[in-house]
Order: C-alpha cells, then sequence, then structure tokens
C-alpha cells in the first residue's frame, strides 16, 4: 500500500499534469533497431488528451543507458486534416500506430538523445504517410 501512495504523489508532482491513461497493467519492453545503428528500448507508459490533441508517452532507453521520457504529440488541427484527407475518422488505434510509426522514425533518423527532449510532433502529411505504410488507407 505505501508504494502505491508514493507512486501517486510522484505522479503529481509537477502539477496540473492529468494521469496517464491506456497503458497496460504491465508496460512490456520491446527493441527497435535504428537505421543510425543504436537500438533503442522502449515501453508504453500511456497517453493523455488535451484541448488541442493527444500525447503518447514511452519510455525510451538508447543501448540500455539511462531511460528518458519521450512524447509525441498528434495535434488536433492536424488529425483533422490527415481524416479530412483521406475522407474519415481516425480511430483510437490508428492514433496509437501513428504515434508509434513517428517514434520509429525519430529513431531512425537521430543519434542524440537530447532530440528526444521536445515532443515530437508530426504533421498532416506525416500521418497519412504512416497509415500508408500500416495499409490503413
Amino acid at each position: 500500500m505505501t508504494w502505491n501512495w508514493v507512486w501517486k504523489r510522484a505522479k503529481y508532482r509537477h502539477g496540473n499534469v492529468s494521469p496517464l491513461r491506456g497503458a497496460p497493467p504491465r508496460p512490456r519492453t520491446k527493441t527497435y533497431s535504428a537505421q543510425t545503428g543504436y537500438v533503442y528500448q522502449y515501453a508504453y507508459k500511456g497517453f493523455r488528451s488535451f484541448e488541442t490533441g493527444t500525447e503518447f508517452v514511452f519510455e525510451v532507453t538508447q543501448n540500455r543507458t539511462s531511460p528518458l521520457t519521450v512524447t509525441v504529440a498528434l495535434q488536433q488541427t492536424a488529425l483533422s486534416e490527415c481524416a479530412a484527407s483521406i475522407g474519415r475518422e481516425i480511430l483510437s488505434a490508428e492514433r496509437y500506430a501513428i504515434a508509434k510509426m513517428t517514434l520509429f522514425a525519430a529513431f531512425d533518423r537521430t543519434e542524440d538523445p537530447k532530440d528526444f527532449e521536445k515532443p515530437l510532433v508530426p504533421d498532416a502529411q506525416s500521418m497519412i504517410e504512416h497509415l500508408r505504410t500500416l495499409g490503413r488507407i
């Protein structure tokens, strides 16, 4: 019981950040071998919704070094533009897939973990490309 209290307290210590939702009870660590030659381990921690979009949160390590939190922010304007382009609404599972593909694309193009300090924000064209890669359009 004590650990649960400590976890809840740590979760809210940064102010008005809403709690993450949708994470598996026991996050699985997965591996991705990037085109840069680095091997990343990542675990999905959950998502939170805002008026301006949705933020997906991953815990990432590069070559088993210290973990860092990487966020992928899907802006509502880009989601709306993407939905208008493909002629239908973007499903929640597709939003997660877009976030994950955006994370992989960032792994493939960067070698410096400091590039992950700011949220990764895909534009509508990137979202469409990710959906096309996944065979969803």
